[in-house]
């Protein structure tokens, strides 16, 4: 495709013995999708042809892909399916949005734009750049969520998880210094201000509510994390109502869905 696209992809192969199907395609994907004429000029290659060939090969005789299995392993590249990485991204659109409105301005989305690009890789950059004009051409110059999202998994499935979620956080302080709200240049925000390394270890989402009770040790351990979050007139410092537009919570009264706004989501 290029020397850079192909420098920096290998990076991720470069210490392994071989490389399997789920590595494979995470590069291939993304190419196929986007740029399907540079994958068949790939194809033609002299010096790819036969290791095409080969894969193309082992594949069909060793049946180490049926359909339910490649649609696993593409489903596996979608940000929808990786939640954090979801979350991140329709949290930085919110940060984005002005007061009463799901549209953000054309011009603050080109500034987001260029402060996201600047925290990638140095090596991304070069492979981004049709992801990153995604959007310009929005009516009227504003950006959807819809808009905005299709963009974002245009990066992640450039970028690959690991990259694609330290440029947002690295991009957040930047982004919150060009919202148009107050509130979020001001105020603390769950996704990006605290530290729940004490909280848990290893967190994973319970499907059935049932099987989600949780023990008294660890209801006391929320406790202290709530109190070492407040000031000394019980206020939890920066944290607000993000739902009702309250800019003051008392620790003594914390309610369920400020919990998960701040701490379970």
């Amino acid at each position: 495709v290029d020397d850079v696209q192909c420098e920096f992809v290998l990076k991720d192969f470069e210490h392994d013995s071989y490389v399997d199907v789920e590595a494979w395609l995470s590069w291939i994907f993304p190419l196929a999708t986007k740029k399907p004429e540079k994958l068949q000029k790939l194809q033609s290659q002299s010096s790819f042809a036969s290791t095409w060939e080969r894969i193309s090969q082992e594949i069909s005789e060793n049946s180490l892909l049926d359909d339910r299995d490649t649609c696993r392993c593409v489903q596996d590249f979608r940000i929808d399916e990786h939640a954090l990485c979801k979350n991140i991204a329709c949290e930085l659109f919110t940060m984005l949005l002005p007061d009463s409105s799901d549209l953000v301005e054309g011009g603050v989305f080109a500034a987001a734009r260029d402060i996201i690009h600047a925290n990638m890789p140095l090596e991304a950059r070069n492979i981004t750049e049709d992801a990153m004009s995604i959007g310009t051409a929005a009516p009227q110059g504003n950006i959807t969520k819809d808009d905005w999202h299709h963009w974002m998994e245009q990066l992640f499935l450039t970028l690959g998880k690991d990259a694609f979620l330290a440029a947002c956080r690295a991009s957040a302080a930047a982004i919150r210094d060009i919202s148009p709200r107050k509130e979020v240049q001001t105020l603390k925000n769950p996704w990006f201000d605290l530290d729940f390394s004490g909280l848990f270890k290893c967190p994973k989402r319970i499907d059935t509510p049932e099987r989600r009770a949780i023990t008294l040790r660890q209801l006391k351990t929320l406790e202290a994390f709530f109190l070492k979050q407040a000031d000394n007139h019980g206020v939890l410092t920066g944290w607000w109502d993000r739902r009702m537009k309250v800019y003051e919570i008392q620790v003594d009264k914390l309610n369920l869905y400020q919990l998960v706004d701040w701490v379970i989501n």
